[in-house]
């Protein structure tokens, strides 16, 4: 397969499309192959508890809560960009995200803060080119998270080859682990960004993995693609601290 990232590509992996215009002012080919840094990235929890990975994802339900997202692009081990931050889910994702780019072949630094209520997405570049006060622009999107159950649930979907077993995700909570490859046609309605850059590039799939936990969420979502210079380049997404909902205001001021 053929994947060429240029820097909003890299930027639409990262944000989705609701959150791109936070960041964007483009070669790269892949074999699947899983990153040895990702392969060992989990820690087992120090007591853990197994569950069934199917009859949790089955059971979960659409109760809203937080939790504190980070969302980080690394080649290799450099890292290209961070996504932080507090949102209210699942479903039409509220709440506030720090987003920083650094400097690499294929971007420039910044760092933007971003307000994401119920009808418009607020951006602030605080560093970097474009710096200035806040810009307010509708909501293209549900989520700048993909629809995390929609990934475990096609991983699962491959059978008993895909289950891992339990393993540690977001601070060391048990949560059984999902592995696989996911053809690029499966992510339309799961992750539109990812699929429509994918298309465009000519990616035909990505290798990925999940960690669910015991009510049916997924707390760690890592998805990596390979690079012509024989590295790979990999997102991973960690949910943690899930509480209740938060409130979420427009921004005042500059």
């Amino acid at each position: 397969m053929t994947m060429r990232i240029g820097r909003c590509g890299v930027v639409a992996l990262l944000l989705g499309a609701s959150l791109t215009l936070a960041a964007c002012d483009g070669s790269s080919s892949g074999d699947g192959k899983r990153p040895a840094a990702v392969a060992e990235a989990s820690a087992s929890p120090s007591a853990p508890r197994d569950f069934d990975v199917e009859q949790a994802l089955a059971s979960a339900n659409s109760n809203p809560y937080s939790a504190e997202i980070k969302r980080v692009t690394r080649f290799d081990t450099i890292g290209l960009a961070v996504v932080d931050g507090r949102l209210n889910l699942p479903g039409k994702a509220t709440g506030t995200l720090t987003v920083r780019i650094y400097d690499s072949p294929i971007s420039k630094a910044s760092r933007s803060r971003v307000v994401l209520t119920r009808t418009h997405t607020y951006v602030k570049v605080e560093e970097g080119e474009n710096a200035g006060g806040w810009k307010k622009g509708g909501r293209q999107t549900g989520s700048p998270l993909p629809d995390l159950h929609g990934y475990a649930e096609l991983l699962l979907a491959q059978g008993p080859s895909a289950r891992k077993g339990i393993d540690g995700a977001a601070d060391g909570v048990p949560a059984q682990k999902l592995s696989g490859e996911i053809p690029v046609g499966k992510l339309e309605k799961i992750d539109p960004s990812l699929y429509k850059m994918a298309r465009q590039i000519g990616l035909e799939s990505f290798a990925c993995d999940v960690w669910v936990d015991d009510k049916g969420r997924v707390l760690k979502l890592v998805q990596w693609a390979g690079h012509s210079s024989g590295g790979s380049v990999t997102v991973q997404t960690d949910l943690s601290d899930l509480d209740d909902p938060v409130e979420v205001e427009p921004p005042t001021g500059n």
